[in-house]
Parts: structure tokens; C-alpha cells; sequence
């Protein structure tokens, strides 16, 4: 029950602190984890391949029309995050990650049965209208149906979304070298076969394709019967310092306020940016670079890829474990500054494929969706906190949508082709270095003023 003045009353709020760790607290906290697992198991058949699928479905050879193709999902999902975000604070975040969810099943669904190359874009394009529902969506609703600390809950999200690109990404590699026009499971050529007039004609020519989409479609299912099952959002949340924060569950106030400090949160959000720019920019064409042009097995970017998520995963776990601000700047500070020196090393060795494999497997995704994230929700009101996130993630996609085109159309136009673009990109890095640590600097200036304002009134 809520007080008078809309708060919790404080005798209940001690009763919640007990309660909601021990009970509700465990309970979604299980289930969002499992969810986002399948979630991620889906993106992990589809999202690595999209690229050398659009290149055989389109015939396009320019890298600027791969990244600009390959970039058209993300812009419209940069653009839909922040109104779903908005839409979430108003009216709960979990029916938008439920449509969310909802609506990358059936987009995978769909493209099982798309003729036209258009057709497949299309597909794309309104499927991720609706994907970005849940895109930012939910990560507000982990940290927001927990009692747990916000960093806690993003890194064991984020780990879990490690765990199951390093399920995933074997079995797709294994479909993708194994499963071809040429040489595939007897049922499956009959079933093609047979259905050849209804589902798309590409995968009749590319079976490997047909079956990372039913998993993918088969992820998304049960993700959303798991998470269809998770409690809505809780009263109460742990800040930084391990207290309990109380949520206004019935204010008469009209308008609340966005951020605890808006300069601090605007510069997060420009290191969102350039991060996103860095490492999202090139991750669009980083299967193409393994296995097109420097000749890597599919096999063997699996094995890369199941390097990645596992390192990945014991960073997210590392990660969920720093929950005071300075600490995660100070973390931030040196995830960019390694950034450097791995695009540094791929510039100047680009030919060398097992350099390159070892030191691009050092993930800096860890970098935005945990301690980015985590430093947004610190800077930005709970009941403000889904917007956020929207704003966030926005800004984050344009980053890598912008960065992707330059690098597209800078290789197109360089006689070092595709190599030319690890030298935007550690100027990229540079950049987010820099930011992350100015960020460092004003955080500790807010501090100093915050115990000056504490002596004034004692």
C-alpha cells in the first residue's frame, strides 16, 4: 500500500527489502536471464550471417552497399527504441519486450517464405520496427523487476547473451559448411522440394539458411513464454551505495525529472556514440573480412566466435561485480584504451588472420551494454529510466550506422579496399579513450562540489 504522499510507507519498505530479495527478486531474475538466453541464441543464428546472406541474396559487391544494406535494420531500430522507450515509462516496459520478442520470431518466420530480394528487406525493415520494442526495452525492465543492483543485473544479462552466441555460434557455423544445395539430410531436400512453390526459392538454394531460421523462430518462442511469465515491475531497487530506493507509485507530480546530472549524461551518451562507432562500425563487416578476405573457414570464425562469448561472458560477470561509479569509469577508461591498441594491431598487420582473430576476440560489446548502460540508469531517474535507455541505444545504433557507411564508402574508394578501415576506426577509439577520460574528470569534479554543498550545510 502506498503512503499519503505516494511513497511506500517505511515500514513496509523494510519488510520489502527482506521480501523482495528473497522471493520475487530470485524468481525474475531466473526467468529474464533463461529468456534473454533463447534471445540471444536467435540473434546468433541470424545476426553473424545477415551480411554474406544479403551479398549472395542482392549480388552486390561494393562494401558501401553492404554496410548501407546491412545498416538500413539498424537505423530503423535507432529510431524505434526511444519512442517504445517512451511508450514503457508510460504505460510498463514488459508488453514491449513481449512485443518485441514477439515480433523477431515472426520476422524470422517470415523471411522463410519471401521470393524477392526486396521482399527480404522489406521484411527486415518491418520486423525491426517491432524488434525494437524490447531492444532497449529490456534492459530497463531487468533492472527494474529486480531488487538487485542494477550493474548486477545487466552483466549477468549480458552473460547470459555471451552463453548463448557461444551455444549458437558453433551450431550455426556446422549448418552453414555442412548443410548446402548439394549436400543435405534426405528429409530435408524433400521437404525443400515439396514446399518449393511456398517458401522462399533461396532456401531451396541455401538449406543451411531454412534451418537457422526455425531455430531462430523456435528461440523466440520459448523466450517469450518464459519471460510471459516474469512479475512486472517492483517498488524497490538497491542503489550504488547497497541502500534500498523507493519508487512513487502514485505522485501528483506532473513532471518528473529526467537526469541526476544532465552534462555527465549527455557526455555518456556521446561516448555511446563514438563506442558504438568503434566497435559496432566494423562488427558489420567483420565476417566478411574473416571469411571473404582473409579466406577463414566458416568452421573457423565459429571457433572465434565461441572465444569471443566466453571471454565475453567471464567479463560480464567481472563487470556486474563494480557497481560504484567511479569504479566502472575507471573500467571504462581502460575497456577503451585496450580498444586502441586492438584496432591499432589490425591496421598495421591486416593480412595476418590469426593475429587478427586473437586480439579482435577481446569483445568490447561488455563496453555499452553493461557499463555504459549501467552509468545511464546511475545519471538518470528510475521513473525516467526506459526512455533513457531508448535515447541511449539510439544514439549507440547511429554510431554504428554512421560509422559503418563512412567505412564502407571509405574502402570503396581506397586502394587498401576493406583494410583501410582499421585506421578510422582507431581514430574512433582515440576518441571514446579521450571521452572516457574527461568523463573520469568531471565525475570527480561533481564529487568535490556535492561534499562542498554537504560542509555548507553542516
Amino acid at each position: 500500500m502506498a503512503g499519503e504522499n505516494g511513497f511506500v510507507p517505511e515500514n513496509q519498505l523494510v519488510k520489502d527489502k527482506k521480501k523482495f530479495p528473497r522471493v520475487n527478486f530470485s524468481r525474475n531474475e531466473i526467468l529474464i536471464i533463461v529468456s534473454f538466453f533463447f534471445l540471444g541464441l536467435s540473434t546468433a543464428m541470424f545476426a553473424p550471417y545477415a551480411p554474406v546472406w544479403l551479398k549472395k541474396l542482392f549480388g552486390i559487391n561494393t562494401y558501401f552497399i553492404i554496410g548501407f544494406v546491412g545498416a538500413i535494420p539498424s537505423f530503423v531500430i535507432a529510431f524505434g527504441t526511444w519512442i517504445w522507450g517512451i511508450f514503457a515509462d508510460k504505460f510498463g516496459k514488459k508488453p514491449f519486450v513481449l512485443l518485441g520478442i514477439g515480433a523477431s520470431g515472426a520476422m524470422y518466420f517470415a523471411l522463410m517464405f519471401v521470393q524477392t530480394p526486396l521482399a527480404f528487406l522489406i521484411g527486415i525493415l518491418i520486423g525491426n520496427v517491432f524488434i525494437s520494442a524490447q531492444t532497449a526495452n529490456f534492459y530497463a525492465y531487468a533492472t527494474l523487476s529486480t531488487s538487485k543492483k542494477k550493474e548486477r543485473i545487466l552483466g549477468e544479462i549480458a552473460a547470459s547473451f555471451s552463453l548463448a552466441w557461444l551455444v549458437g555460434s558453433p551450431i550455426a557455423a556446422t549448418i552453414q559448411d555442412n548443410i548446402t544445395s548439394l549436400n543435405q539430410p534426405e528429409f530435408l531436400r524433400q521437404f525443400l522440394d515439396s514446399a518449393s512453390g511456398i517458401i522462399s526459392s533461396q532456401l531451396v538454394e541455401n538449406p543451411g539458411m531454412a534451418i537457422q531460421l526455425f531455430i531462430a523462430v523456435i528461440a523466440c518462442f520459448v523466450s517469450f513464454t518464459i519471460v510471459s511469465f516474469a512479475k512486472n515491475d517492483i517498488r524497490i531497487e538497491k542503489t550504488e551505495d547497497g541502500e534500498y530506493e523507493a519508487e512513487q507509485i502514485e505522485s501528483n507530480e506532473t513532471k518528473i525529472k529526467f537526469s541526476k546530472n544532465l552534462p555527465i549524461l549527455i557526455l555518456i551518451f556521446i561516448i555511446g556514440f563514438f563506442q558504438q562507432a568503434s566497435s559496432g562500425g566494423f562488427w558489420a563487416y567483420s565476417s566478411y573480412y574473416f571469411v571473404e578476405e582473409l579466406g577463414a573457414l566458416w568452421v573457423q570464425y565459429s571457433y572465434f566466435l565461441i572465444v569471443v562469448t566466453t571471454i565475453g561472458f567471464i567479463l560480464s560477470l567481472v563487470f556486474s561485480r563494480i557497481t560504484k561509479s567511479k569504479k566502472v569509469i575507471l573500467m571504462l577508461i581502460i575497456m577503451t584504451f585496450l580498444q586502441v591498441g586492438i584496432y591499432s594491431t589490425m591496421a598495421i598487420f591486416p593480412e595476418n588472420l590469426v593475429l587478427s582473430l586473437i586480439v579482435y576476440s577481446i569483445p568490447m560489446y561488455v563496453v555499452f551494454s553493461i557499463l555504459l548502460y549501467g552509468l545511464v540508469s546511475t545519471y538518470t531517474e528510475r521513473k525516467r529510466r526506459a526512455t533513457a535507455f531508448g535515447i541511449f541505444n539510439t544514439i549507440g545504433l547511429l554510431g554504428a550506422v554512421s560509422s559503418s557507411l563512412i567505412l564502407g564508402l571509405a574502402a570503396d574508394h581506397s586502394s587498401r579496399g576493406l583494410f583501410v578501415m582499421f585506421y578510422i576506426v582507431v581514430g574512433f577509439s582515440v576518441t571514446v579513450f579521450l571521452l572516457s577520460v574527461l568523463l573520469m574528470f568531471l565525475f570527480k569534479k561533481n564529487q568535490e562540489k556535492e561534499r562542498d554543498l554537504v560542509m555548507d550545510k553542516d
